[in-house]
């Protein structure tokens, strides 16, 4: 469950001239997330990004999907697929198991992405949980077929 940090009030914010903002952060209470479990999801792609990666520099799409069923609806899920030629076979995988039909014929991953044609595409995904700089973090470990058996759990 997220928790509900309280809103900022304008008195804990101090204005110093006109280009100065000081605030008081003893005030602001710190924001934490619970993790999503292990499990599969129903999930809707909210956002497909082409982008370059930070760390290696190779193109690939920034995934948003929200999970669409069960306790966790709406909670966002964050992802990546890899074009780095190392990465291609398993993004190959994955593409298949989200739209085989944009593999028919020429494949242009930034084109797709700013066509929107994957945006609100309902699928499903495995998760797993990863930590991350000493905090427990869902990852997407898999998109799944639809003809898969597993069932969504919760």
């Amino acid at each position: 469950m997220v928790e509900k940090k309280k809103a900022v009030k304008k008195e804990d914010m101090f204005e110093d001239g006109d280009d100065s903002l000081v605030i008081d952060f003893d005030k602001v209470e710190g924001q934490s997330f619970e993790s999503i479990p292990k499990g599969t999801y129903a999930v809707v792609i909210e956002e497909c990004e082409f982008k370059m990666s930070q760390s290696s520099g190779k193109p690939m799409w920034n995934m948003v999907l929200t999970i669409s069923e069960g306790e966790f609806t709406g909670r966002k899920l964050f992802t990546f697929l890899s074009f780095s030629e190392k990465a291609l076979p398993g993004t190959k995988t994955q593409i298949t198991r989200i739209a085989p039909e944009l593999l028919r014929g020429p494949f242009d991953p930034k084109k797709i992405a700013a066509e929107g044609s994957l945006i609100g595409k309902i699928v499903r995904v495995k998760t797993k949980l990863e930590t991350y700089e000493g905090e427990e973090r869902t990852k997407v470990a898999s998109f799944l077929t639809s003809a898969s058996s597993d069932g969504f759990e919760d």
